[in-house]
């Protein structure tokens, strides 16, 4: 039910996440109060409703959810994000340095137990040349080798 006082309360913090955390609350909210001055039907207004309690449940968990943390609890947070980022950073690096990120053929069984062996994560297309599906298996595993370097892409013949 729409109340017929509205009073928000979205804190006032610091943090720009929480001020774009404040701003959709705010936005929610503003949007369904003017959507019901302009509402006809009944559904309409049904729908609105709903979504507005939502709205206002929403804005209640992320209230106590920040009542919860302080500015250390913030920066614990922000440490700890940094620290995974630079992790997977230094993940990245060396599956570069170990081939990741590109399809390639490799000569012989003994070439394809080494990278086997070297890599977590290898996917292997065993191919023919003269097999125009494995053209378009090709063509893909391309694609999929830039997107995906977790893992390594390779061709055997």
């Amino acid at each position: 039910m729409i109340p017929s006082k509205l009073t928000l309360n979205v804190p006032t913090l610091d943090s720009s996440s929480n001020k774009i955390l404040q701003q959709i609350c705010s936005a929610i909210v503003f949007h369904c109060l003017y959507s019901l001055l302009f509402v006809q039907s009944k559904m309409e207004r049904t729908l609105l409703n709903q979504t507005f309690d939502a709205a206002k449940h929403v804005e209640n968990l992320a209230d106590k959810l920040l009542k919860e943390y302080d500015l250390n609890d913030f920066e614990a947070l922000r440490r700890k994000r940094l620290n995974e980022l630079k992790e997977r950073a230094e993940k990245e690096s060396h599956w570069r340095k170990l081939g990741h990120g590109h399809y390639t053929e490799l000569g012989d069984e003994k070439d394809w137990f080494v990278t086997c062996k070297e890599s977590e994560c290898v996917i292997t297309h065993f191919y023919r040349p003269t097999t125009w599906r494995c053209q378009i298996v090709d063509k893909h595993f391309e694609i999929l080798a830039q997107r995906h370097l977790e893992a390594r892409f390779i061709k055997v013949s």
